[in-house]
């Protein structure tokens, strides 16, 4: 694969959906896609490919000009390598001035998660927007009870991931 002629992943094309936008390109929506499921740049190394941000940010631009909101899809978390030169989510918002919605699955160690990433964002003077906890696994009772509580500014997801967020942004 050099990264950009598989199919969208299921993550993507669930996006694309909810956002009401299908006829969007592929390499517009995904300008890297990869087999396996890694860290962008690690996935990228495998295949051999080499990560150009220039790419990932004229997609961006073009989406941005077609679309009012869009919705960037990280992979592996606010640090998680995207690419050379140390490049992550939270460079890559603050670079193109864009807030960032954090979704943290809602178990034991989340409390830490988004409290570090709210530390982080607050460091590079990004915008935090909405924190949505999910639960790809279901947590036991206590345990999205007392998260939830202790992350008042969060928002509990459901299976309807989109309609959260809609709910949630106000938009």
């Amino acid at each position: 694969s050099r990264g950009a002629k598989l199919p969208l992943g299921p993550d993507a094309r669930r996006l694309v959906n909810a956002a009401g936008n299908p006829n969007d390109d592929t390499d517009t929506v995904s300008p890297y896609r990869f087999r396996e499921a890694l860290a962008p740049e690690v996935a990228a190394k495998r295949a051999g490919v080499a990560i150009d941000f220039r790419r990932v940010e004229r997609a961006l631009r073009v989406l941005l000009g077609r679309h009012s909101r869009v919705v960037i899809e990280g992979a592996g978390g606010l640090y998680s390598p995207l690419g050379p030169h140390g490049l992550n989510a939270a460079r890559i918002a603050k670079r193109l001035k864009i807030p960032i919605i954090l979704v943290a699955a809602n178990r034991l160690g989340v409390l830490s998660h988004v409290l570090l990433a709210r530390e982080a964002l607050l460091r590079h003077r990004v915008p935090l927007c909405a924190v949505v906890l999910t639960e790809p696994t279901p947590a036991p009772r206590v345990v999205r009870e007392t998260n939830a509580a202790a992350l008042p500014f969060a928002v509990r997801a459901d299976a309807r991931i989109g309609e959260t967020l809609v709910r949630a942004l106000g938009w």
